[in-house]
């Protein structure tokens, strides 16, 4: 619900830059700035390995959300009139994490837990001047995040605890719009998706004291993310 009212909100950011009369410079050069927003995300986990036996359990899938906030750099050329390109690197501290029962797991309080703690960006950057002061575009990249993992049941006994710090990478596809309020500074907003696909053999770490060692998932993830931001253009 909060996601699709942010998507809509950046139609009408959309419409009201188009109509502004605010006269731009030009859009080659380089920028640095800040970004904050809201991410929606996607995880599911399949158990491979625990306790000495195989597996291809399907343990449970749930969503994720949370704030994300951090900073941006690139630079842009206009490669004509209208179109503009360019490169940027991204990066964003988060606090986006979502739960859910462990299907079929030791106990009503067996829960997975994800939880993404940053995500860093490189991406190509392609955008049509619908006017001199207003840039549509999409974007193209890279990325890559900090994962936990945490599967526990504190009514286990003994207590059961296993969490796994993880870096996962992939890419991102993004849109939105940029505009020119003076000669030097931006306001844009943007949607994008972060595709992290598959990552096999991820061993989760026994933090307790049941001495397994061999648990191993499969976990897949994406994401929406919507940003705002502002960048000084230098």
């Amino acid at each position: 619900m909060y996601l699709r009212k942010l998507i809509r909100n950046v139609a009408l950011l959309t419409t009201m830059l188009a109509s502004s009369q605010i006269l731009a410079a030009d859009w080659s050069g380089c920028y640095l700035g800040a970004n904050a927003g809201y991410g929606d995300g996607s995880n599911q986990i399949t158990v491979n390995f625990f306790a000495n036996e195989a597996f291809d359990k399907d343990a449970g899938s749930t969503s994720s959300s949370g704030s994300l906030y951090g900073a941006q750099f690139g630079c842009d050329f206009e490669a004509s009139k209208k179109w503009v390109a360019g490169f940027q690197l991204s990066a964003s501290k988060t606090d986006i994490s979502g739960k859910h029962l462990y299907f079929e797991g030791t106990g009503p309080e067996n829960y997975v837990r994800y939880e993404t703690d940053q995500f860093l960006s490189l991406s190509g950057r392609l955008g049509y001047l619908v006017k001199d002061s207003t840039l549509l575009y999409s974007k193209l990249g890279w990325v890559t995040t900090d994962q936990v993992y945490t599967d526990s049941d504190p009514d286990y006994s003994p207590p059961l605890i296993f969490q796994k710090s993880q870096s996962r990478s992939g890419w991102v596809f993004g849109v939105g719009v940029e505009h020119k309020f003076v000669e030097n500074v931006s306001f844009f907003a943007e949607l994008n998706h972060v595709e992290l696909g598959t990552e096999d053999n991820i061993i989760l770490i026994d933090l307790g004291e049941i001495d397994i060692n061999d648990y191993e998932v499969s976990i897949d993830q994406s994401m929406l993310q919507f940003m705002v931001g502002i960048n000084y253009h230098f």
